[in-house]
């Protein structure tokens, strides 16, 4: 069996975290931040491209999109890269590399000796959860949670704007009209987002990690310093305070790894989720009241009672220094 905190050939200590995370909880800047330790290969989101594949190709073609590649399936799996293609002229790549079976074995392979891979909740709804890395590969898991109110208040601002100008994402529905749990295509999946959470967390805890890390965003981003340096001692690397600033630039996220070359997008269309955090140097944090949830749109409210249950669980056993 593998072993994180194994040395390879170089003298290099072997590391492998999978961050699973709510929407809206700081992960894309968790993941900058963590790009910047020498040597360490990133991966944005492997498993949503993967999701996004399988929506779009119902969407156009009426037709299920298998999740484990093979040949029979190629023409289904290339008609799904093709589509991807034509969302904003991503790359166009082979279609087996959206296939959920090809992710795993693609994360499952790695040859770099330390990897942070990260990914949502929603990724994993269903039989999915199966296609998470296999326990020889030795990933330690961390989830990152917050609060349901404020990560779907937040999330449906992002989706909204992004609903206006994204092909594939557009409804063309004004803001009084938009409803996330319905007019959102992607993350909001069977049986609500933190239900899926809940259930990885379930099935990592079973099957892969018995004990994963659980970080609130909430206390992370107003004192990252002690979340940060547990993160490093549960993936086997090392703390050191230039983790707490990094460089501004968005240079950095061209080397992120995805099937579908989404990273080059995450300054244009997907800026409305993402512009802050890709643009970030520090884990910036304003905390701010959380109002009453009578004051929320209808569909977060109903997102909120979908999740609180699943939220609180986990909230309970959250890391805290």
């Amino acid at each position: 069996m593998s072993d994180t905190t194994a040395v390879g050939m170089a003298g290099v200590k072997r590391s492998r975290l999978f961050f699973i995370c709510t929407p809206r909880s700081g992960s894309t800047s968790l993941l900058k931040c963590f790009s910047f330790i020498d040597g360490l290969e990133a991966w944005f989101e492997p498993y949503i491209i993967a999701k996004i594949a399988i929506h779009e190709y119902k969407a156009h073609t009426g037709k299920d999109l298998p999740t484990d590649w093979n040949e029979e399936h190629r023409a289904e799996f290339d008609k799904a890269a093709q589509l991807i293609h034509n969302m904003n002229k991503l790359p166009l790549v082979e279609g087996k590399n959206f296939a959920f079976s090809e992710v795993k074995r693609s994360i499952d392979n790695l040859d770099s000796p330390q990897v942070a891979v990260k990914d949502m909740g929603s990724s994993f709804c269903g039989p999915r959860k199966r296609y998470l890395p296999s326990r020889d590969s030795g990933f330690k898991y961390v989830f990152i949670i917050r609060d349901p109110q404020l990560a779907m208040s937040s999330y449906r601002r992002a989706s909204l704007q992004t609903s206006l100008t994204m092909p594939g994402y557009t409804t063309g529905k004004p803001e009084e009209e938009f409803d996330l749990r319905v007019d959102d295509p992607y993350y909001y999946s069977s049986g609500g987002h933190y239900y899926n959470l809940h259930a990885a967390w379930k099935h990592v805890r079973e099957n892969l990690d018995p004990d994963p890390l659980i970080v609130d965003c909430e206390d992370f981003m107003a004192n990252p310093k002690p979340f940060l340096q547990k993160i490093c001692q549960v993936g086997g690397l090392e703390f050191h305070d230039g983790l707490l600033k990094w460089d501004a630039s968005t240079d950095i996220i061209k080397t992120w790894k995805n099937p579908g070359g989404v990273p080059k997008m995450l300054a244009n269309s997907l800026g409305y989720f993402h512009q802050t955090a890709i643009n970030s140097s520090c884990f910036h944090f304003s905390k701010k009241e959380k109002p009453p949830l009578s004051s929320a749109t209808k569909d977060v409210q109903r997102a909120v009672a979908d999740g609180t249950e699943y939220y609180d669980e986990m909230y309970e056993l959250r890391y805290k220094p």
